[in-house]
C-alpha cells in the first residue's frame, strides 16, 4: 500500500466508535509469530496468508458469519411508532418514537432533555409483549426537538420482539 501498510490502516479503523468491532480480515506475504502479534496489537481479527486458498477464505467468513451478520445489523434501524414514556428527575413527558435498532432509539418531542442526560423509557414493542421499562442515555439531538438514545438492559428476547 502506497501510504499507509496494513497495520496503519487497522489502528486507523480500530480508532473509530462505528469500525471498533467491525471484523477485519488481514492478507499478507508475512506469516511468522513476529507479524501475527503486530497484526493482532493492531486490532486484525483474522489474517490469512498469500498466496491464499480460496477456500481457506471461504471457510474463514463461513465460520464467521453470524458475528459478521450481528454486527452489519446493530446498526440497522426500523420505522417503530409508539408512544413512550419518558422519566428523567422529577419532570416526566410522553414521547413518540420514530426509529428502533438493536441498542437504540429515535424519539421526538424532546422537551429539555440534555447530552448525556440518563433517562427511564416505558413502552410496549408490539400488542402481546410484556411493557418494556429501561435505562437510556441521551446520545445525540436532532433539531428541531429529536433525540437519539442509547437503550440499557434490553434482553436478546426484547430484540427479537423488535
Amino acid at each position: 500500500m502506497p501510504n499507509l501498510d496494513g497495520f496503519q490502516l487497522t489502528s486507523l479503523i480500530r480508532a473509530t466508535r462505528l469500525n471498533s468491532r467491525v471484523p477485519i480480515v488481514m492478507i499478507t506475504a508475512f506469516g511468522d509469530v513476529e507479524t501475527m502479534r503486530h497484526e493482532y496489537k493492531a486490532g486484525v481479527t483474522f489474517f490469512l496468508t498469500k498466496p491464499s486458498d480460496p477456500e481457506e477464505l471461504r471457510g474463514l467468513l463461513l465460520s464467521k458469519r453470524s458475528a459478521i451478520l450481528r454486527e452489519k445489523t446493530r446498526y440497522v434501524r426500523l420505522p417503530f411508532r409508539t408512544t413512550v414514556t419518558c422519566l428523567w428527575g422529577n419532570e416526566q413527558s410522553e414521547l413518540c418514537s420514530l426509529r428502533i435498532s438493536d441498542c437504540g432509539m429515535l424519539p421526538e418531542s424532546s422537551r429539555g432533555l440534555e447530552l448525556g442526560e440518563e433517562i427511564n423509557l416505558d413502552f410496549t414493542l408490539s400488542a402481546g409483549h410484556e411493557p418494556l421499562s429501561l435505562r437510556a442515555k441521551v446520545v445525540h439531538k436532532e433539531p428541531p426537538d429529536r433525540i437519539g438514545v442509547q437503550l440499557h438492559g434490553l434482553t436478546s428476547e426484547d430484540q427479537e420482539g423488535c
